[in-house]
Formats: C-alpha cells, sequence, structure tokens
C-alpha cells in the first residue's frame, strides 16, 4: 500500500520539480530586497555561506576526577608515547595551568592539557572563522527588463559593478516587464542589451556558470575575479589587524591608570 506524499512535500517532488531558493534581487524604484525566485533548473547543491557559519561548541571531555577510571596510561609530555598503566590518582599536575582529560576509553588514556594553548587555539579559530565570515561573498540578483531604456541599463550595469567591487557574486536576470503587456522586444535587441553587461562587466568579473535560457529570460552568472577577492582579504585583515591595535592600546593604557591609582593609594597609606 503506497503511502500518499504529505502537501507540504509535493512541491518538491516529481521530475519536474522546481526549485526554490533566496536571492537579493534589486529593483530600481524600491531599492534592494529579499525575494523568493522559482526555477525550473534542477536542484543543486549549495554550500554553506561562511558569513553564517559560527564556531563550533567545544568538545566534553571527562576530566580530573570526573574521569571513571582507577588505571590510566598518561601521555608522555614530552614524547607523545604512552607511558605504563598506573592509578589516576598518582598523576600530579597544576591544576591552574593544566588540566588532566580523557581521550580514551579502551585502553583508558589520559592527556595533560596546557590551558594557556588551547586557549590560544580557541583564540585563532574565532579569528579564523571571523575573516572567513567578513570575506564571504554574498549572491545579488539584478533584474533586467526586456523593455528597459539605455539609461536604465546604464544604472542597473553600475549596480552590478558596484556588487563585483565589493567581492559579490551577480546575477543578472533578464525578462520580460512584471507588470502590463509584454512589448516585443527582438532577439537582436536582446543580444544588444546583453552583449552591454558583458562589455562592462569584464573589467571586475568573470562567469563562473553556464548562461541559462528560456524562450523569455537569460541568466547569466557573473563573480568577481580573483584579485578582487584577494585585495577585499587583504583590506580585511589590515583592519582587523589596526581594530586590535587600538584594543591592545587601551588595555594598556588601563593597566596603567589602574597602576597609577594603586601607586597613589600606596603613598598615602
Amino acid at each position: 500500500m503506497s503511502r500518499a506524499i504529505p502537501t507540504i512535500l509535493r512541491p518538491f517532488v516529481g521530475p519536474n520539480s522546481s526549485k526554490l531558493c533566496r536571492h537579493t534581487a534589486y529593483n530600481a524604484a524600491a531599492g534592494p530586497s529579499t525575494t523568493r525566485t522559482i526555477s525550473s533548473t534542477p536542484i543543486r547543491l549549495v554550500r554553506p555561506n561562511p558569513k553564517h557559519v559560527q564556531a563550533p561548541p567545544p568538545p566534553t571531555f571527562a576530566t580530573g576526577n570526573r574521569i571513571p577510571h582507577r588505571i590510566v596510561q598518561l601521555v608522555d609530555p614530552e614524547t607523545n608515547t604512552l607511558r605504563d598503566p598506573a592509578p589516576l590518582q598518582s598523576i600530579r599536575y597544576d591544576k591552574t595551568t593544566h588540566e588532566l582529560r580523557l581521550v580514551s576509553d579502551s585502553p583508558p588514556v589520559v592527556k595533560l592539557v596546557d590551558l594557556a594553548v588551547e586557549a590560544e587555539k580557541a583564540k585563532l579559530l574565532e579569528i579564523k572563522l571571523k575573516m572567513n565570515r567578513k570575506t564571504a561573498f554574498e549572491e545579488k540578483e539584478v533584474q533586467i527588463s526586456w523593455a528597459s531604456a539605455d539609461g536604465d541599463l546604464q544604472h542597473k550595469l553600475d549596480i552590478a559593478k558596484g556588487f563585483l567591487e565589493r567581492g559579490d557574486r551577480v546575477n543578472l536576470v533578464f525578462a520580460p516587464k512584471a507588470s502590463g503587456s509584454p512589448a516585443e522586444v527582438s532577439q537582436a535587441r536582446k543580444e544588444e542589451m546583453i552583449r552591454f553587461f558583458e562589455e562592462g562587466m569584464q573589467e571586475l568579473g568573470v562567469t563562473w556558470r553556464e548562461r541559462e535560457t528560456t524562450k523569455t529570460t537569460d541568466v547569466i552568472y557573473w563573480q568577481a575575479k580573483s584579485e578582487i577577492m584577494k585585495e577585499k582579504k587583504v583590506k580585511v585583515s589590515e583592519a582587523e589587524l589596526e581594530k586590535k591595535r587600538l584594543k591592545e592600546e587601551k588595555k594598556e593604557a588601563r593597566r596603567k591608570k589602574e597602576e597609577e591609582r594603586k601607586n597613589k593609594a600606596a603613598g598615602k597609606l
């Protein structure tokens, strides 16, 4: 007995399924907005945008007296080899600087972790994720009507080039007017419009996917050139370094101020 497909899933199944995806669309009158666009192309897997990737939660370990084994093997801090089995309580270490972690249950293996080193690793990971988020591209969409006048085409081209200069991807969507009776546009005029955008954008970008063409629309996929992306990363890196320098300066100024306050208080005693 076959099971009925739930209503909510029906638009996503079958050989003629449509892909529903979200884009940032630009309307010349209303400005940028988020819209839903339906395409009849097959579903494609899209990698997660690094801007939305968060640092993974720290793993949980059995540590110290919570380790559920009486006899364990310690990873030697100097040779990185396993020592002979010994009672857990016999392992001595400075709990203010190190932590004893269980890294294996079978056989029971423990390791001394330098907390300062661990904190530095976590900090570097967060910095890396932050840099990835700031240098990641966004996917923009610029809609061009086949009935557009030359002045409107130049306006849309300037918008598309601005996105490329920021390192974003741009989907150029050439389509009939959304409202009103569609004006008859010759194929020669359509190719002239597309060529106008290609000539205007090739200085900043390259196409990264094949052009998609239907009876009424054309979609051309552009992305910024690699040198623009590299320049963007350099600028972000320089800005982060400057921010870090200013933060360290403020921290040092607060330390000196606190030290002066303590010295004055000690002098009054």
